[in-house]
């Protein structure tokens, strides 16, 4: 009998250590100042997915070891490679409880909290250990968007071209290469002296831009609301079938 009460016990301890969750969890979501492309390494688990943000939702409040290596990415094909890895930060960072907390690694290289909100955790299963960080998901490629700099060059590139159709086709290249926002959009529109160019390259843009949900403002670049109708029933033709 006694026998059968130490066990019991025991097994009763084990799955009360195991299955303790932080009553008042945080999540933290972490990025860089120009929204370059990362990996990290948080605590003893490494998160490889070579992108511009992660957020790591249910974590324990207190001190988390923080390593950022940082990359560079090229065009590979019609993929990307991501070369020249550089550790940019490795320190420790506190994270309040109950906290949903924003911060970002600004040019020198230091952390930065930009907002912290009251957080409220998703209740979660039994039996997850308390120190256990989310299991990384498989590296995959997202998007960054086009660079200020290259945006920049791009416009410039425009203006050195001769005639409205080689423009389409070197805006054209950039935007399938890198992918653009809607604000960019408008403004590459700009550089089109024929409104039939202007809604060419808005229709072929669309698929590339990472705020759909702001593809509204590029309305602002025709010269005729006819365009704006015309780009209209493109994107519910392509966003409805």
């Amino acid at each position: 009998m006694r026998r059968i009460f130490l066990s019991l016990f025991f097994f009763s301890f084990v799955f009360s250590a195991f299955s303790f969750q932080h009553p008042n969890p945080s999540r933290l979501t972490i990025y860089l100042h120009d929204h370059g492309v990362f990996n990290i390494r948080i605590g003893d688990q490494e998160y490889n997915q070579y992108t511009n943000e992660y957020t790591f939702p249910n974590l324990r409040p207190g001190r988390h070891y923080v390593e950022i290596i940082r990359y560079e990415r090229i065009p590979a094909g019609n993929s990307y490679t991501y070369v020249h890895p550089r550790k940019i930060f490795s320190d420790f960072i506190r994270i309040p409880a109950g906290a949903d907390v924003e911060g970002y690694i600004d040019r020198r290289q230091r952390y930065r909290e930009v907002e912290r909100r009251p957080y409220y955790a998703q209740p979660s299963y039994p039996g997850k250990p308390v120190d256990v960080y989310p299991t990384p998901l498989p590296p995959y490629y997202q998007p960054v968007g086009m660079s200020r700099e290259a945006f920049i060059h791009l416009k410039s590139t425009l203006d050195n071209t001769s005639f409205d159709s080689n423009r389409v086709k070197i805006a054209k290249q950039a935007i399938a290469a890198n992918y653009v926002r809607s604000w960019q959009v408008k403004e590459l529109l700009s550089h089109f002296s024929f409104e039939s160019n202007r809604l060419e390259l808005a229709k072929f843009a669309y698929p590339y831009t990472l705020d759909k949900q702001n593809y509204f403002m590029v309305n602002d670049g025709f010269r005729f609301s006819s365009s704006s109708e015309r780009l209209n029933r493109h994107i519910m033709g392509l966003t409805h079938y």
